[in-house]
């Protein structure tokens, strides 16, 4: 247990909000939290350098905090919480359901927390920290892909390493970072991603076998393909197209990159590329209207995509295609 007497001067005792005054703030549902002296407060009260508020993702919350020198009293999750500093090194100190231990990180360094966790923390220096919780539906969904037997559990780990969920959590903040413009699609690819590797890797469960494997049915592929074309301009979900395909969300997603050869979102990028093409080739749209009516988030994020893809601007290639 952490003592709230502790004295060295570079540490801060964390604030923990009481539940009214966090209501009256009206951030609790869009917030990282958790239970402390049987209120709900945010993780860190500091508000986030930036937060998942404006998310169209679903199951997935996302902060990204400066943390000072801080000692975390006693908490308790309610969801699956990761975390990733992403600068160091630091010293920090763990205490997780009996256990402790004192341990030096740095960047690239996570830590990962089971539902139901109860622990407390303190770090003797700042650091730039990532915070992700997954909603339990979409590892339940993680763990019927990979035929999972028996009730999923995790085990909580303190300062560990790896390389594939520090790329998922660095492009989950990269897109948070550049306004969620890739949209629901790849959000939920990201989401999808994630779990996978959380129960794959970490969850305490006995795999049934391999997934199966061949692409869908050509009838189904073509249902969805069709369906992807007709509602490029929307902010499509892999729900939907695996609705559309009568697959499971999981299987839904290799299923097509076997197909198609390209993951779905990639492949709906080449769609609004294309409609984006034809509208500029065939109307005085400005780039604002043809980003919209291609299905991209904004002007901006339809010129970045169009020059990385097509290798021009979309000023330029119309420019040429009149010619």
């Amino acid at each position: 247990m952490v003592s709230s007497c502790y004295k060295d001067p570079l540490v801060i005792v964390a604030p923990l909000l009481n539940q009214r005054q966090w209501l009256q703030r009206g951030e609790t549902m869009r917030r990282i939290s958790v239970v402390a002296n049987n209120e709900v407060v945010p993780l860190f009260s500091e508000k986030p350098l930036r937060d998942s508020s404006f998310s169209p993702w679903k199951g997935l919350l996302v902060e990204t905090h400066n943390v000072g020198a801080i000692e975390v009293p006693k908490h308790q999750h309610s969801s699956l919480c990761l975390h990733m500093q992403t600068t160091g090194p630091l010293e920090m100190e763990w205490w997780c359901d009996g256990k402790e231990g004192r341990q030096t990180t740095s960047s690239g360094s996570l830590i990962l927390l089971a539902s139901g966790a109860k622990d407390s923390l303190r770090l003797n220096r700042p650091s730039r920290r990532v915070l992700v919780t997954v909603d339990e539906s979409l590892l339940n969904r993680a763990a019927l892909a990979l035929e999972i037997k028996g009730r999923l559990s995790f085990q909580n780990k303190w300062a560990f390493e790896d390389t594939q969920l520090r790329l998922l959590l660095s492009e989950i903040e990269r897109e948070m970072l550049d306004g969620w413009s890739m949209g629901q699609l790849y959000g939920d690819l990201l989401g999808m991603s994630l779990s996978l590797a959380l129960v794959r890797n970490y969850g305490d469960a006995i795999l049934a076998g391999p997934l199966a494997k061949g692409g869908l049915p050509r009838s189904c592929l073509m249902r969805v393909l069709n369906h992807m074309n007709e509602y490029s301009h929307t902010n499509l979900r892999l729900a939907d197209l695996a609705e559309v395909a009568e697959t499971s969300l999981f299987h839904f997603a290799r299923l097509f990159h076997e197909c198609m050869g390209t993951p779905p979102h990639q492949y709906l990028t080449q769609i609004r590329i294309e409609r984006a093409k034809m509208l500029l080739r065939t109307s005085r749209r400005n780039m604002g209207q043809i980003a919209s009516a291609a299905g991209f988030a904004s002007a901006s994020h339809f010129a970045k995509t169009f020059r990385r893809v097509v290798g021009v601007s979309p000023t330029s290639w119309r420019a040429g295609s009149s010619n």
